[in-house]
């Protein structure tokens, strides 16, 4: 038979065609992710090349494979590969154009864009999908990520980030899998898992080919039909699977099927045992150093002179063993490096491990960044001497690029070297425990916060007491608790700090342990000592000159004095706390992040917003926008949500989730949008979004104060507006516990909750007077006595002693206190609403009536559609003329406008284009839609859009 290449895919067809649609997607404006997964050997790569080629002249399609380093990967490998390609179509110059300010983030990733510019301090992953968004907006660019069961932590994050961030591109980016290489501990096993699951994401499975496209592939490669007996041995040896089947039928004499090879490593290596002995040898030594292997690194390894190497890589690729790249050459395929490199005798593979190495440190000492690669080489070799140093370059390079989760791995490889080392601490530059504790560290900043608590705790029971390791690691394990919203972060703090003191010297480092206790126990309630805590640390740091220290000491010991009730001092005191923060980012970030959270309960919406995005900027700009930006998005979503902007709610916290934040920061950002949910009524999927939160949020109230305040207030807000007083009186046991005078000094969140008491007070008298209603009556009364100065004192008061008094007067009042911008903009229809039935029961109904559209309006105004839905059911109940509507579920303005541009038949991206929102906001409210109409598919839900009261957007 003659041999050749099939000219098109067989068996893939529907793959194929799933692929072009999720890029036309993409190229309307509707990014999309796909995982591509199966088998070795099974036509991944053949897919998404088959995708490149349909694509190839309208799109930019970037590639980048992952590679086999053993268990510790270097950073970005795939993304490096990628940029590589950025930078060959459009060069250096405009690639760092188009990556703007962030360019110098990606030089981890792409040195070529590393500049002597001040670098911003933006993420990498940030940085990374920028330079995509602007990138597509000349052209759709497809990115392409082979062999993701290969991928290193930091490529793994960087991935999780384009999957989960809501991006302003035409971008399609394409993933590839083997699913039998994905085991129970593979570091990539929860993220694809995660992205499976995921409605955005598109899952392309690639089975095995049928005996029909066994015989259609079998024609294709050779240009003749089979049939009978030969396509029977070749389906079933092959079993189905493509690239088996094509070695098959380049085997000489396959026309007889008792020559075909009975396993499959002898399947495999069939062309490679064609080979003289120099080209046999040759791809031994490429598969010691991977896939793909640049000729100039070959030269230094192979041990033959220029005729001969060139002899035997012609022959390698005549035979189809190898292929070549840009720079090299790489095996045809990952199996067939795979079998070869089991063929290698053990002394043979450590003999070119060492070659690989000496020449990759060659390169590392002209500034090449190869330190990961060195490590594994060596570490092959089994000679820890030289592979501990090697591990701690590698760490230190990945440090440097951010990637920290990479930064670990290479971390805790050296620490199960350290024994096997002589003299080990001068040779890693440090001491065991130091070691330990950058492990930890790397570790936390990696999100990986379990993990650092067992590595500190380790450490430190390996530590003398007294000693500054121990200062450190406990500090670490304080700070990854408290991440982690675990318990024992106030006592890990206090042990450190009492450390610290019995030692001596180390100032800076106390004052960092005063200051960080301190906000701790604010946190939990414990005011007085935190203020004495925070002024201490001011002190200590004034005199040390530490002008950002004593920046976060005031900020602490504002928000005690604000938070006490002495709200003018207090934000005089974070007035002088921004002064003093000067250009000092944690510091600045730290004034933003409480300036905003305090501007909130005080009542002063627009300003807490404000607060909010200005800190969101400078967090973006620093590269934290996954940690303290996410704390800000949580501080900018509540005051959207008081001014019941609720597309605004539901975008930003779609965007500060995808940045793959802390858990307690995800828990955060689920309370506000649960808390928004409630208003606009929709108390099942309020309910849903907590859920998954419930042991963090029991958890953090444990240790928080303002915690355990705002889980019962949404708690209590969930079960009292589904008519259950009984179990919103549960659900504030924690609160009840705790004395009122201790509440006061968390004056901003334990106001409003006088008004959810007295509402589990006036529905539980309502029911025939239950024992826990009076006793609610009576906290509710003294909460509002307790909080008299607070700014929304008058707010709260008036509805409290609404829900109390229960007459129409006092309904009246909170509903004239409600109009206030400091009111929470669900308040004035509640109030109008229960105004209403109050003068249905007082023999009112002429006066109910005329207020029915009034208190309609402020609902459907706002958005408020939990009111709404009350409202109208008293009207029904009550027989009350002057309805507007009719029992059709409540769609808001929002969900109109989609709706209309629904049935015009515009897609998601377009949608998102012309009412300049992102993709993911429209499918919210596409899925709001279907759920309130009862339809099944948009086109059902279109055909109703005429029929519902108000369908025409203003």
């Amino acid at each position: 038979m003659t041999i050749r290449t099939s000219p098109r895919t067989v068996g893939r067809e529907s793959e194929h065609a799933q692929l072009v649609a999720l890029f036309e997607a993409a190229e309307r404006g509707e990014p999309a992710l796909a995982l591509v997964s199966g088998e070795a050997g099974i036509g991944k790569s053949r897919l998404v090349s088959d995708l490149a080629a349909a694509v190839g002249g309208r799109a930019r399609v970037l590639v980048g494979h992952c590679v086999d380093l053993g268990r510790v990967g270097e950073a970005y490998t795939p993304f490096t590969a990628a940029l590589r390609v950025l930078i060959a179509d459009l060069g250096v110059d405009r690639v760092r154009e188009l990556a703007g300010p962030g360019a110098a983030a990606l030089s981890g990733m792409a040195p070529a864009l590393a500049s002597e510019a001040e670098p911003t301090g933006q993420q990498p992953y940030e940085a990374l999908a920028h330079l995509l968004e602007t990138a597509s907006r000349e052209q759709p660019v497809v990115l392409v990520l082979e062999d993701v069961h290969w991928m290193d932590r930091a490529s793994l994050g960087v991935l999780a980030y384009l999957a989960r961030v809501s991006l302003d591109a035409r971008l399609l980016v394409v993933a590839t899998y083997r699913p039998e290489d994905i085991g129970r501990t593979h570091p990539a096993r929860d993220l694809l898992g995660e992205l499976a699951r995921s409605r955005a994401t598109t899952r392309v499975e690639l089975g095995r080919l049928d005996r029909e496209d066994v015989r259609a592939l079998v024609g294709e490669l050779t240009g003749t039909a089979v049939a009978g007996p030969q396509l029977d041995a070749i389906a079933a040896r092959s079993d189905g699977v493509p690239f088996y089947l094509e070695e098959l039928v380049a085997v000489e004499g396959c026309d007889d099927e008792r020559a075909l090879p009975g396993g499959l490593r002898s399947l495999l290596l069939a062309r490679y045992e064609r080979l003289s002995d120099p080209a046999r040898a040759l791809a031994r030594a490429l598969s010691v150093g991977g896939l793909s292997v640049a000729h100039a690194l070959l030269e230094r390894v192979d041990g033959l002179d220029a005729t001969a190497r060139d002899a035997a890589l012609r022959e390698a690729l005549d035979a189809g063993l190898l292929v070549l790249t840009d720079d090299g050459y790489a095996f045809r395929h990952a199996l067939v490096r795979e079998a070869i490199l089991e063929d290698a005798l053990p002394g043979e593979r450590e003999r070119l491990h060492e070659r690989y190495a000496e020449a990759l440190e060659e390169r590392a000492a002209s500034g090449a960044r190869v330190a990961a690669a060195v490590a594994h080489h060596l570490a092959s070799t089994g000679d820890a001497a030289r592979a501990f140093p090697a591990s701690i370059r590698a760490m230190q390079e990945a440090r440097a690029s951010s990637a920290y989760a990479s930064a670990a791995q290479h971390a805790e490889q050296a620490l199960a070297m350290w024994d096997a080392v002589p003299d080990a601490e001068s040779t890693a530059g440090m001491p065991w425990l130091e070691l330990m504790g950058r492990a930890a560290t790397y570790l936390r900043n990696a999100g990986e916060t379990e993990r650092s608590i067992a590595v500190s705790r380790s450490a430190l029971a390996a530590c003398p007491p007294d000693s500054i390791h121990h200062v450190r690691l406990t500090r670490n394990l304080a700070r990854a608790l408290s991440n982690a919203a675990r318990p024992g972060s106030i006592e890990a703090y206090r042990d450190a700090l009492a450390t610290v003191e019995r030692i001596g010297g180390h100032e800076e480092l106390r004052v960092d342990l005063l200051i960080s206790l301190a906000g701790r126990l604010m946190l939990a309630g414990e005011r007085a000592d935190a203020r004495r805590l925070a002024l201490e640390g001011a002190a200590v740091a004034e005199r040390l000159g530490a002008t950002a220290l004593v920046s976060n000491a005031m900020n602490v010991a504002g928000l005690c004095l604000a938070h006490g009730g002495d709200l003018a001092a207090g934000w005089a005191e974070l007035e002088q706390a921004r002064q003093l923060a000067g250009d000092d980012r944690a510091a600045r970030l730290r004034y933003w992040v409480n300036a905003s959270d305090l501007a909130q309960r005080a009542g002063d919406p627009d300003r807490a917003l404000e607060l909010a995005r200005l800190g969101m900027a400078e967090a973006q700009a620093y590269g934290l926008e996954r940690t303290s930006g996410t704390v800000l998005a949580s501080n900018a979503a509540d005051p959207l949500a008081s001014l019941g902007r609720w597309d605004e709610v539901d975008a930003l916290i779609d965007r500060a989730l995808a940045a793959s934040p802390p858990s307690v920061n995800v828990t955060y950002l689920a309370v506000v949008r649960a808390w928004s949910l409630v208003w606009r009524g929709d108390l099942a999927a309020a309910a849903a979004t907590l859920e998954p939160h419930r042991a963090v949020l029991r958890s953090t109230a444990e240790n928080e104060i303002q915690a355990l305040l705002t889980v019962a207030r949404v708690d209590m807000e969930l079960a009292l507006a589904d008519g259950r007083p009984e179990v919103a009186w549960d659900a504030a046991a924690g609160v009840r516990a705790v004395p009122v005078e201790r509440l006061a000094l968390n004056s901003g969140n334990a106001v409003p909750l006088a008004w959810s008491f007295a509402r589990v007070a006036r529905l539980a008298g309502r029911r025939g007077g239950h024992a826990f209603g009076q006793e609610a009556g009576r906290l509710a009364e003294r909460l509002i006595d307790q909080f008299a100065g607070w700014p929304t004192h008058g707010v709260w008061s008036a509805l409290t002693r609404a829900e109390l008094a229960d007459d129409e007067p006092s309904w009246r009042a909170a509903a004239a206190a409600a109009e206030g911008r400091e009111a929470p903009v669900g308040l004035l229809p509640y109030a109008l609403t229960q105004q209403v039935r109050a003068r249905v029961e007082a023999g009112d109904r002429a006066g109910a009536r005329a207020l029915v559209p009034s208190a309609r309006a402020a609902a459907r105004e706002r958005g408020v559609l939990g009111v709404l839905r009350d409202l109208d059911a008293l009207a029904d109940e009550a027989g009350l003329q002057g309805r507007d509507g009719h029992a059709d579920p409540v769609l808001t303005a929002r969900e109109l406008q989609v709706l209309e541009l629904v049935a015009e038949g515009l897609s998601n991206g377009q949608i998102g284009q012309r009412l300049f929102i992102s993709t993911k906001t429209v499918s919210v409210h596409v899925s709001a839609i279907l759920r309130k109409l009862g339809a099944a598919t948009r086109t059902e839900a279109a055909h109703r859009a005429a029929d519902l009261p108000g369908a025409t957007a203003p």
